[in-house]
């Protein structure tokens, strides 16, 4: 079913939503710019990485904030990344470093002193998120307002004291330039622990799986106030190629087609289902339907012409 709703034709207007399936699975939906864009994720405008390294974002006992996925997740959606060179990298935001983890305490003091030297209160420099306390990841910016490596006291402290051993950036969609298409082929390799789906800027194409993780992340390690908002879908990820979200749930379409009308008044948008299959599906803001409007009909033609 597909509400409809005007977004402007930009590429900021791309986000990415969780979906959970039977088997408590959580998956990616990368929605692009011309949706269907689901109820829940109007409010967020994410982006895969945000999902893969925000979203599941929890604070343990001691007020640390901790990535709530697994060592096993971690590691392998890290791997192939790492480096020892910091001379190559001109800024530093949102780092992960691999610490010695008998210096700790060390490493969260001294981002506890530079914290304390920050003024804004919206300034999250210097505040750690563990992403795994047995391996020794932790994310955390060191940019000091925009200043490059070879200047930044604070890498050259933590890197030469030997407390920091080696870096990875955060995979973020400008590290791959304008190909949108090496970004998810980089998740796609198994190292996203969430199965991923895209489809191709076309709000009437089925969403395709582009990536199956070997440890998948489920509804349980994502936080209470998500698990609410993300939907479940009648299915199981690991069957499904491709799933159709606009005939599985209420969906904003980015680009509303005045095409299709009922004879009650009611609107559709062409769909294409996994099968390839053209159907109508339901094109409405009123979520309380009356008995007998089907959310799919089979396909007619227009009963208005542009």
């Amino acid at each position: 079913m597909l509400l409809t709703k005007e977004y402007p034709a930009t590429h900021s207007m791309s986000t990415s939503w969780f979906f959970v399936d039977k088997d408590d699975n959580i998956a990616i939906f990368d929605i692009h710019d011309n949706g269907p864009v689901p109820v829940e994720a109007l409010d967020t405008d994410e982006g895969i990485e945000t999902l893969c390294f925000d979203s599941p974002v929890v604070s343990n006992s001691d007020g640390l904030k901790v990535l709530n996925l697994t060592d096993e997740q971690v590691e392998l959606m890290l791997s192939g990344l790492w480096t020892t060179r910091t001379d190559d990298h001109p800024y530093w935001f949102d780092e992960i470093f691999h610490i010695d983890v008998n210096r700790e305490k060390e490493f969260l003091d001294y981002l506890s002193v530079q914290q304390k030297k920050v003024k804004d209160d919206w300034d999250d420099r210097f505040q750690p998120v563990c992403l795994s306390r047995k391996l020794g990841y932790y994310m955390v910016s060191l940019d000091e307002d925009d200043d490059r490596v070879k200047e930044n006291p604070h890498v050259r402290f933590l890197f030469e004291s030997g407390i920091v051993l080696r870096y990875c950036g955060r995979p973020e969609y400008d590290n791959f330039g304008e190909q949108w298409e090496n970004f998810t082929e980089f998740y796609a390799q198994g190292s996203c622990p969430y199965y991923l789906y895209e489809n191709d800027y076309l709000a009437e194409e089925p969403h395709k799986r582009v990536g199956v993780p070997q440890y998948p992340v489920k509804l349980s390690q994502m936080p209470a106030h998500l698990r609410d908002k993300i939907t479940r879908l009648n299915l199981r990820f690991s069957d499904s190629e491709a799933i159709q979200i606009a005939a599985e749930i209420p969906c904003y379409q980015s680009i509303y087609h005045d095409d299709f009308r009922s004879d009650n008044g009611y609107y559709y948008a062409e769909a294409i289902m996994p099968s390839g299959e053209r159907v109508l599906v339901l094109n409405t803001e009123n979520k309380n339907l009356p008995e007998g409007i089907p959310l799919i009909r089979p396909l007619l033609k227009p009963k208005y012409d542009d």
